[in-house]
């Protein structure tokens, strides 16, 4: 989970977690018979999900993420669907806690490989690495 006492990151988590949500309001904005973007093809998202599972280390299709929004940050919560998926939950438990501390270097590499592109407020957020805490929470079904 995330805590920052400053605007300017929440401002920047709110631009990154709309990342997530793009190509659903991409999708909902443009008419089936719409010439379709690189973006938003299936091919696109296929790549997308195919290098999360590589880079994260559990499967996409096992898992549910939920993107978090506070008054002082935010969070990305990560599950696994099977209570039972030891497996998924320790992957998500070791992601987790690696990331928050790549990103606590300013090191948002996961992510760029995993979108192909540099995310919305990843700038912000690296400018900001001192003012930003990345602290794990580790929950029964996976953390966040």
């Amino acid at each position: 989970m995330v805590r920052q006492k400053n605007q300017s990151f929440f401002n920047a988590m709110t631009t990154l977690l709309s990342l997530a949500t793009l190509p659903i309001a991409v999708f909902l904005a443009f008419p089936a018979n719409a010439q379709t973007s690189d973006l938003q093809k299936p091919s696109h998202f296929k790549a997308v999900d195919q290098r999360s599972d590589r880079a994260m280390g559990f499967s996409h299709k096992m898992t549910s993420h939920h993107f978090l929004l506070f008054k002082d940050g935010g969070a990305i919560e990560i599950k696994a669907d099977d209570p039972n998926d030891s497996a998924s939950k320790e992957a998500i438990k070791d992601h987790l806690i690696k990331i928050a501390g790549m990103f606590s270097q300013g090191d948002f590499q996961v992510p760029m490989l995993i979108h192909a592109t540099v995310p919305p407020g990843v700038d912000t957020m690296k400018r900001l690495k001192g003012e930003i805490s990345y602290i794990p929470e580790i929950a029964p079904k996976g953390a966040r």
